[in-house]
Formats: C-alpha cells, structure tokens, sequence
C-alpha cells in the first residue's frame, strides 16, 4: 500500500519490488503485481502486439504497464521493451514493474522514478537502480529516487546517520561515474550526421570516419 503513496502515474517509473525473501514482501509477487495494477485503475486486458497491461485511469487517461514479474508474459515484455520505440517514444510505456534491478538488456531514457521496495546491501545495485532514472531524455527537467524498507528496529538517530552516510556515498558515485565515464555513442559511417552534433569545422565528411560532439 505504501507504494501507491508515492507511485505518481504521471510519472515514467520504474517499480521493483521486493524479493519474496525480504521482510517487505509479502511472499506473493503475482499478487503484489495484481494489486499495484488494480490500485492504480480498471484493468483493461493486454495489448496483444506489446503484452502490456492496459490500465484505465479515473481520469480516462490509459496506462501502458510493462509486467516483468509474471514469468507466463516475461519473455514477450523483454522483446517488446528492446523495441526501437522506447528511445523515441515517450508514451510507448508508462510504468514498468520488475523483481530485480530490471537487467533485461533496455534502455529506458524516458524513465523518470525509480521506485525500489525492500533494502538493498550493495551501493553498486542502488547505483545502477538510480541510473535508470538519471539518463537525458527530451523535455525531461528532473528525475527522481525512492527506496522504501521496513522500519529499522533500531534508535532514530542512528537510522539517520545510516542513510545520510548512504546517501553521501550515492551521491559520490554518481559523480564519479560522470566523471569517469563521459557517454560516447558509435555510429556506422553510412548513416550520416546526426542531429544535434558539431563536426568541427569542416563538417560531417561522407565516408570517412567523423567525430561529433553534442553538448
């Protein structure tokens, strides 16, 4: 239930929820699934061509959820989440809901929320998690991060210095990685400038290997 306190639909978000052996779970993941699907409108069948969910808003407005729990319509989402249509189009999927980190091979630019349930022990898996959400898409002003746990069985000021030392550490990483990892994209020489790029001052030269930057 805390999830849809936080969950807003307007939002590209991504769901994870808990493993079924977390404290969180409540060790019937079709169900949680069932449930997430049912709070957020009437269920409206599945889009034969893609498997997602279709869920009808009070509002009217059509909810494309993309399950990844459901092991029966798994391998469908895969394929239909590694579709060329998910890096050009916003709407193509509204809400994605996964298990683990969704490391099924897409990417998702558009995604807005992560939303995580359960506590996750490596710094590595959150930062991968927040980077779902961080990538640069058009029209996109921010990008946000919530992790929901059970609450700790220990005394209130040590719970904050826990998550304010976590926080300091995600925050390092992140820098870091932009740091050390600046994004390139490769491109076959046959496909011609791409838009928003800067060639230098001769331009983009047909056959020949070019270097663009876009900043």
């Amino acid at each position: 239930d805390d999830i849809l306190n936080v969950l807003d639909p307007a939002e590209k978000t991504i769901i994870h929820i808990p493993n079924v052996n977390s404290r969180e779970s409540t060790k019937d993941k079709i169900k949680e699934v069932e449930h997430i699907l049912g709070e957020l409108g009437d269920w409206q069948g599945a889009d034969p061509a893609t498997g997602f969910q279709l869920v009808k808003r009070p509002d009217g407005r059509v909810l494309r959820i993309a399950d990844l729990v459901d092991p029966a319509s798994q391998a469908k989402i895969q394929e239909s989440l590694r579709a060329a249509e998910m890096k050009v189009d916003r709407d193509y999927v509204d809400i994605i809901i996964a298990l683990g980190m969704a490391k099924e091979g897409f990417d998702w630019i558009w995604c807005e929320h992560a939303l995580t349930v359960g506590y996750r022990s490596s710094l590595t898996e959150i930062i991968q998690i927040i980077g779902r959400a961080t990538r640069d898409a058009p029209g996109k002003a921010r990008s946000r991060f919530t992790n929901l746990i059970a609450e700790p069985d220990a005394a209130e000021a040590t719970v904050v210095d826990a998550i304010n030392d976590t926080l300091k550490a995600i925050a390092a990483s992140l820098l870091m990685e932009q740091v050390l990892a600046p994004k390139f994209e490769f491109t076959p020489k046959n496909v011609g400038p791409q838009t928003g790029f800067d060639y230098g001052p001769n331009g983009y030269q047909e056959g020949k290997a070019n270097v663009g930057l876009n900043e």
